[in-house]
């Protein structure tokens, strides 16, 4: 008994710690983060662009939330319920991963693709969004004493960690590339014109006219789609918006990391 006793405190002591050590940490990496990408110049930089583009930041954040969200809420089964930075993680994967499908599938009915229908796309999920967040806490009021882990948006150290690392990382990639006027290396030049070419076409186009004497796209065209997104949303010319959705990129690698990692560890 006494060694099962000293088994419990030492196991709750772990616990008591795993939070404030886990929130250091994070605070260590972004600062260290910040220092070696500017520093205070950095977040005044940040802070700044925020308030020039206010919409371009909530658009580009709702593109790569909103639509992943909706598809969690209509696949994820409810008798696994994931904890909301795991859920807010994988809704990024997947928002990354339908502007292509939403294209190819564009093509194949013959529609057009544009900034009105880039819009209507936001929009929708945003509503639908509203809609089932609506529904769920109405069941949920109804019923005494009763949490769902989607409502718990409390963050533990952990928590506080990824979003530190998240935000330095977007952070110091957005600092490194603004003063770009294009893409680096010999590939951004062709990145850029499949771009400019999704959006001359409005959406998978086979002639590379008036650019090339090519007649056929096989490339895949996963990047380039978000890229074409950006551009609808935001006003930015093909060449900006390649370069903005690089970032952009690079910075959501961290929480995809971090979803595998709860996929495989628990």
């Amino acid at each position: 008994v006494e060694r099962l006793e000293r088994i419990a405190l030492s196991a709750g002591s772990r616990l008591r710690w795993r939070t404030p050590v886990s929130a250091l940490i994070g605070a260590l990496l972004l600062s260290g983060a910040l220092a070696l990408g500017g520093g205070s110049a950095l977040l005044v930089w940040g802070l700044a662009g925020l308030a020039r583009w206010p919409l371009r930041a909530a658009a580009l954040a709702a593109l790569y939330l909103a639509p992943g969200l909706v598809l969690l809420r209509l696949l994820w089964p409810r008798s696994r319920p994931l904890a909301p930075l795991a859920r807010l993680s994988l809704a990024l994967g997947l928002s990354v991963a339908l502007p292509p499908l939403l294209l190819l599938a564009a093509q194949l009915v013959g529609l057009r693709w544009g900034g009105a229908a880039t819009w209507a796309y936001l929009l929708l999920s945003l509503m639908l969004n509203v809609g089932f967040w609506a529904v769920d806490f109405g069941s949920i009021s109804r019923k005494a004493n009763v949490q769902d882990p989607q409502f718990n948006i409390s963050l533990d150290g952990a928590g506080l960690a990824l979003l530190g690392i998240v935000a330095a990382t977007l952070l110091v990639r957005l600092y490194a590339a603004r003063d770009l006027h294009v893409g680096l290396l010999g590939d951004s030049y062709h990145h850029t014109l499949m771009v400019q070419l999704l959006i001359d076409n409005g959406g998978i186009f086979h002639s590379w006219q008036p650019y090339a004497p090519q007649a056929t796209f096989t490339y895949h065209f996963g990047f380039h789609t978000n890229a074409a997104l950006v551009n609808y949303l935001t006003g930015l010319d093909a060449i900006q918006s390649v370069i903005l959705t690089g970032q952009i990129m690079n910075a959501l690698a961290a929480p995809l990391l971090f979803s595998l990692a709860v996929a495989l560890g628990g």
